[in-house]
């Protein structure tokens, strides 16, 4: 795949020493469908490692049900499964950058053209959509209990666009995805890093807030008292702010 994409620069620039309308439209009309072809193959890679990733999730979920499974069988499962979480986040983040490469190809045309009006713009949008499908694939493979698989798509918005404000969601999901996972700890560490890293955003707040809860759920009222105390203090006007005065008062 690689291979195709590094001969595109090569042909264009041979092609724009004399390049005539003709050259430059059927050279745009190869890349689309190169482009395409692209895109049918990593859309294919990502179904096999979302179905392999998913497989090792269930069968980690029936290990936790059968009876008699040794300790080393479910820490070798549990290998396994972080192993092919990295895989899944490193095809994403291959797949950011690739198509991150061939939208700056096409906007800015071949060497020694003009792009074509909007093409920044367009880039952009791209970018922004980007975060929005990854965010969107991660809420699916949660809602489908594929937490691992979620919590590699929510962190590719993390460290691809950690300045969009799905950021900041991205965060707060990979939290309740431990939640759901009952690893409480995990999850109060994933919301108190929201609030860390993105203060000002809109989900700081209710990040601090849901911690408090979950801190109660652990039976640990004191700390859930601090982060509730830290919601009053930095969003006192917030209704998670109101809200926390109130789980104040019930466990002072």
């Amino acid at each position: 795949m690689k291979a195709r994409y590094l001969m595109i620069p090569a042909v264009a620039l041979v092609l724009s020493a004399c390049a005539t309308k003709s050259d430059v439209a059927t050279l745009r009309r190869d890349m689309r469908a190169m482009q395409q072809h692209q895109d049918q193959s990593i859309q294919q890679l990502m179904q096999q490692n979302r179905q392999m990733l998913d497989t090792l999730s269930n069968a980690m979920n029936l290990q936790r049900d059968a009876a008699g499974m040794t300790s080393h069988r479910f820490q070798e499962l549990e290998s396994s499964l972080a192993r092919m979480e990295e895989i899944v986040g490193q095809t994403i983040q291959y797949i950011t950058q690739l198509n991150a490469q061939l939208a700056q190809f096409g906007s800015s045309g071949a060497p020694g053209m003009a792009p074509a009006p909007g093409a920044t713009a367009g880039a952009e949008a791209g970018g922004a959509s980007s975060a929005e499908e990854f965010y969107a694939l991660g809420v699916q493979k949660l809602g489908e209990g594929a937490y691992a698989t979620a919590r590699a798509a929510f962190g590719q918005v993390i460290r691809e666009f950690p300045n969009d404000p799905r950021a900041a969601d991205a965060q707060y999901q990979i939290a309740e995805s431990y939640y759901a996972e009952e690893q409480r700890g995990e999850a109060l560490s994933a919301l108190e890093l929201v609030a860390r890293q993105w203060p000002s955003s809109a989900r700081a707040a209710g990040a601090l807030y849901r911690a408090g809860v979950i801190a109660e759920e652990m039976g640990n009222r004191g700390r859930a008292r601090e982060y509730y105390q830290d919601v009053v203090q930095r969003y006192p006007d917030s209704d998670e702010g109101r809200q926390a005065r109130a789980r104040l008062r019930e466990i002072s």
